[in-house]
């Protein structure tokens, strides 16, 4: 029976493999997989109907920890021994996406790097500040209340585009070659990772220039239409000189 339900699940894949073939996609993403046996069957799914395509495979870490504090899947398999499982079946990317923000997944893609997995890597997190004591955006809670946040005001859990930006270099540091954002991702986060490994998107023309700002900027055109005082007088704390304040944002 369990066989058997399998089959109906490759089958369902099928008629979406075969489809996405026959438009020319360059590769297959298969994500957000809560269990490791249903990332297997996605990838028996591909390998059978793919044509050879290649395919970037994810798991959803929701972790948890054995006696030993190892961080199991949802069905109970070791995270770094399911994400071998996945390589093993071939799979030609391998990795985590959604749920966990970029500190607390980057910490099991820390195990992963290490564990010697041959393959490249993918981290796709959502651009939420979870902590190893809310590790998933569906845990988090509001400062303030206390009360969850998920799904409608997790505003207030959103990452800075700083931290997307020290997330984007810690991936070039481990050598994780498949990065982006999940739910939640914007237009800025998506400039600011590219821009955090070195890439220029077009949008990158947006790119904040503090130098440049009509109250911030230490540039010469910023004192054609306000002088000194005057910006001494909005943005300055008595005393403070404004080239200082200007350098120290």
């Amino acid at each position: 029976m369990e066989r058997a339900i399998e089959r109906i699940c490759i089958l369902y894949q099928q008629e979406q493999i075969e489809l996405a073939v026959e438009e020319g996609v360059d590769y297959i993403i298969a994500e957000t997989f809560t269990t490791l046996a249903e990332a297997m069957l996605a990838v028996e799914a591909i390998k059978g109907y793919g044509k050879g395509i290649p395919s970037v495979v994810t798991i959803t870490a929701h972790l948890h920890d054995d006696e030993q504090k190892r961080k199991l899947t949802v069905d109970n398999v070791e995270i770094t021994e399911a994400i071998k499982k996945l390589e093993s079946a071939g799979a030609d990317v391998v990795g985590l996406n959604c749920a966990n923000g970029p500190d607390t997944i980057l910490s099991y893609m820390e195990l992963i790097k290490n564990s010697g997995v041959k393959v490249p890597l993918a981290c796709v997190p959502v651009p939420y500040r979870t902590t190893p004591k809310e590790p998933t955006f569906m845990l988090l809670t509001d400062p303030v209340t206390g009360e969850f946040v998920f799904p409608t005001n997790l505003d207030c859990a959103l990452c800075t585009r700083d931290d997307i930006y020290k997330f984007g270099r810690r991936c070039d540091e481990l050598g994780i070659s498949y990065i982006g954002l999940c739910c939640g991702n914007a237009a800025a986060y998506t400039r600011t990772l590219c821009e955090s490994i070195g890439r220029k998107p077009p949008a990158s023309k947006y790119s904040p220039r503090m130098e440049v700002h009509c109250l911030f900027g230490k540039d010469e055109r910023v004192f054609k239409n306000h002088s000194k005082q005057s910006l001494e007088k909005y943005c300055c704390k008595k005393g403070q000189n404004i080239i200082s304040f200007s350098s120290c944002i």
